[in-house]
């Protein structure tokens, strides 16, 4: 790190240009190769009909300029196919660069802390890396689920699985925060209210293998209905978990389809052992710092996934359809382990905001009510990151102390509780005074049967 310090800035930002160039590659990649429909878009595939490919192809942004002549030859070529994976490498490239410099500057940090930027690069630059990677996670999932409005786990599992490794060596590389000793830390499980001692020992160890275990659980492929009531629901699921069909479908309760077979639950059984002897090994022998690093990255990437899952279950009770995929779920559990679950919280209330305006112009203008939910949730967490000096140290703070960490919970049972009964009086006019109805399969609004 010293070394890459001793760089100019002008080339240090070249550099990272380049690393944005080849991510945008990377992140157009993961958009037509790793979402459910694979597109045969790009020179990872094969070339349409009679066109040829060489290596100029393979280069970012002159790359698609070159392919340009493909467009219309097929189906998955059409005239102006290159022109957004083109733009997206490229804005990837500068967000970046935009990005480097406004952290390195120290604008993220606390007041207190900013003037003294120059004597924390190393710190400024690993936050830089972990929020550089976590923003490429985001645009890929992003582009997936306005394509497919569905977010594949081939995405938000592996950003998960880095995020909890990353922090594990590099304790120093997530959101700044102050103690009330005046120290430059990050956000842990009990900020701002200091660490609790307990937290270190069998309690800490019981927390962190709860909250992996709850993850590697829920991401297990299975069938869930309320058709036939909650308690047959309950046994079909775990039926469902334990022998899957050989077969690939859909699932009931989600868009998303999914390989049901023994190899995806042998897989996450082995993912989940594994973790639980990273985590076990990491509450042995690393230090006390790198243990509050992982211990709040795997609360956040608990409490994340838990409040878009509680907004699913709710939405699913007053509309009585699906109201948000799992997929969401499991990008948020990957934000909480990249940035903790105080900054989730905040997330939770920025992209409804950030959504309302698409979707009100949507539905008057198809009366279609579905929209992709992922952007926005990575909208959300791009503008906390990037304002977390206002959000959090000018606003956030202070709610989070009141009340002994009672307060935010509490607020947030209370929320779900109006959400609920908002849908529920949504759903009530417009069947009821409107005439109308959803029609479960994809959020338009359909005449009932007679």
């Amino acid at each position: 790190m010293e070394s890459l310090l001793q760089i100019p800035l002008p080339a240090r930002q070249a550099i990272v240009f380049v690393v944005g160039l080849l991510l945008g590659k990377a992140v157009n990649w993961a958009i037509y190769r790793r979402s459910y429909s694979k597109w045969a878009i790009g020179p990872w595939c094969a070339a349409p009909r009679s066109c040829n490919r060489s290596w100029h192809h393979w280069l970012p942004i002159v790359g698609w300029f070159f392919m340009r002549a493909e467009g219309g030859v097929d189906d998955d070529h059409s005239r102006g196919f290159w022109v957004r994976p083109l733009l997206l490498e490229l804005s990837l490239g500068l967000g970046l660069v935009l990005l480097y410099r406004w952290e390195i500057s120290g604008a993220m940090l606390p007041s207190a802390a900013a003037p003294f930027a120059d004597r924390l690069q190393t710190m400024l630059h690993l936050q830089f890396a972990a929020h550089g990677l976590l923003f490429t996670f985001l645009v890929a999932a992003s582009f997936i689920d306005f394509d497919e409005q569905a977010i594949p786990d081939s995405i938000t599992i592996p950003g998960t699985l880095i995020a909890l490794i990353a922090g594990t060596f590099i304790p120093l590389m997530r959101l700044p925060e102050m103690t009330p000793q005046g120290t430059l830390s990050v956000l842990n499980l009990t900020s701002p209210n200091g660490w609790a001692a307990e937290l270190h020992g069998v309690r800490g160890l019981g927390i962190a293998i709860f909250c992996f275990g709850g993850w590697c659980l829920a991401l297990l492929p299975k069938i869930t209905t309320t058709q036939f009531g909650w308690w047959r629901g309950f046994l079909l699921m775990i039926a469902s978990m334990v022998r899957p069909p050989r077969r690939t479908e859909r699932m009931v309760s989600s868009k998303r389809p999914f390989r049901r077979d023994h190899r995806s639950i042998i897989w996450l059984i082995g993912v989940q052992w594994l973790g639980w002897i990273w985590i076990l090994a990491a509450w042995w022998l690393c230090n006390s710092a790198q243990w509050q690093c992982l211990l709040s990255q795997l609360f956040g990437m608990a409490v994340g996934g838990t409040m878009i899952w509680s907004i699913r279950i709710v939405g699913k009770l007053a509309l009585g359809r699906e109201a948000m995929g799992f997929g969401d779920v499991t990008l948020m559990a990957m934000i909480g382990a990249f940035i903790g679950w105080q900054p989730c919280v905040i997330i939770f209330a920025l992209a409804p905001a950030s959504a309302v305006a698409v979707a009100l112009l949507q539905l008057l203008m198809t009366r279609n009510t579905e929209i992709a939910f992922g952007p926005y949730l990575a909208l959300g967490t791009i503008m906390t990151a990037v304002a977390w000096r206002w959000l959090w140290f000018g606003y956030a703070r202070v709610y989070f102390e009141i009340g002994e960490g009672w307060f935010v919970p509490g607020v947030g049972i209370v929320c779900l509780v109006l959400m609920g009964g908002m849908l529920w009086m949504i759903r009530l006019f417009k069947e009821v005074v409107l005439g109308v109805e959803d029609d479960g399969e994809n959020g338009a609004l359909a005449e009932p049967e007679a």
